[in-house]
Parts: C-alpha cells; structure tokens; sequence
C-alpha cells in the first residue's frame, strides 16, 4: 500500500512539473510576431521590411498565422503545444513546437527577443524563419 502510494506521488510531481516548463515557454511567447528574416533551404538568406504582414499571433494555446503575398494573404489558425522531443528517428533531442493544423513538428526556439520557428533535421532543403515580437 505504501509503494502505491509513493509511486502515485511521484508521478503527480512529475506531470505538475512538466506542465510548469510548458506554461513559462507559452507565457513568453505570447502576442504578435511578424517575419523579419528567413535562412535555407534553396534560398537562402532573405530579409523582410517591417509591416509586411506575415505574422504568428499566439494567444493562450492557440494560434493565427497570416502570410502576405503580392495578390493573396492566407490565414490558418489552431491549436499548439511546445514539447521536448525527437521529430524522427535519428534526430536528437529539442525543443519542438507542433501546430495542430501540420502533421509535422517544426523547431522552435525564444531568445534575445527572436522566435525562431524553422524545419528540424530531419527535412534535409528545410530552412528557419525568424520573427520579432510587434505587440
């Protein structure tokens, strides 16, 4: 009876403690984010001027992306979660974010005040867009 017991309490902790990594990375990441640059995949490198109107807007666990082309602008939004894991076999361990509407996971990364969403290792031409945070 006492193993059950401790064993019960520690999975408690265990699911508390995940849920609490999960919120810190959601909170920081919440508002709107516009595209600033993007890198890879047969492109390259290109830069994208302030007020282009290709943004991520997060809110609670739910999203709306808006992406701008000269004669349409496209909108898909969902639910997302931000995990740590291995997007495929042979990948190694990240931070992931999964948006409900993609079956794949991108990578996903928040520091010096840049999201960073791109494609993980294993999608070989993928590339890496960069957004900053517009409100």
């Amino acid at each position: 009876m006492n193993v059950k017991y401790l064993i019960a309490i520690c999975l408690l902790v265990m699911v508390v403690s995940c849920k609490k990594e999960s919120a810190g990375l959601t909170n920081d990441l919440q508002g709107k984010w516009e595209l600033m640059s993007y890198d890879g995949g047969w492109v390259g490198h290109l830069d994208y001027a302030p007020g282009n109107g290709n943004t991520y807007t997060f809110n609670g666990n739910n999203f709306t992306q808006q992406y701008k082309n000269p004669d349409t602008t496209i909108q898909t939004s969902g639910s997302f979660k931000i995990y740590k894991g291995k997007p495929c076999d042979f990948a190694s361990e990240q931070t992931l974010i999964e948006f409900m509407n993609n079956s794949f996971p991108s990578s996903y990364s928040l520091t010096d005040g840049k999201l960073r969403i791109g494609s993980t290792e294993c999608i070989a031409d993928g590339g890496i867009s960069t957004y900053i945070k517009i409100r």
